[in-house]
């Protein structure tokens, strides 16, 4: 028997013996999840993906450009939802110093100040 759920002529083969049983399975742990999901307390909903992290000391975080930060929706979606940033690519050698001893922080300082002005961590990365 082939490892694949083809036959030779390209027609797909019912689930037998062990698939159906991994299948099977795998329907009966979406429906608990789903079952799970919906029987939640009102109040767990309400909750943002950063408090949530926040409440087990994590934080949960997104990259942020600030070519962005002019856009109130991304802007708002940023400020509810997470509580830590890292700058896409602002803080990276190329936007700060564009050309030798010539240093842009501009983008950099806008993504920080925002950052700081809400509580959020902010990181950063190469």
């Amino acid at each position: 028997m082939s490892d694949f759920p083809l036959s030779a002529g390209g027609a797909r083969r019912p689930l037998s013996g062990p698939r159906r049983a991994l299948a099977a399975g795998a329907l009966g742990v979406l429906g608990v999840v789903t079952a799970l999901a919906t029987t939640l307390p009102a109040n767990a909903a309400a909750s943002t993906l950063g408090a949530a992290a926040a409440q087990s000391g994590r934080y949960f975080g997104t990259a942020i450009a600030a070519g962005h930060l002019n856009d109130s929706t991304y802007v708002a979606t940023w400020d509810r939802e997470f509580n830590s940033v890292t700058a896409e690519n602002e803080m990276k050698w190329g936007p700060i110093e564009p050309s030798r001893n010539s240093f842009n922080w501009g983008s950099a300082d806008q993504i920080v100040n925002h950052a700081v002005s809400k509580g959020m961590k902010v990181r950063g990365h190469t």
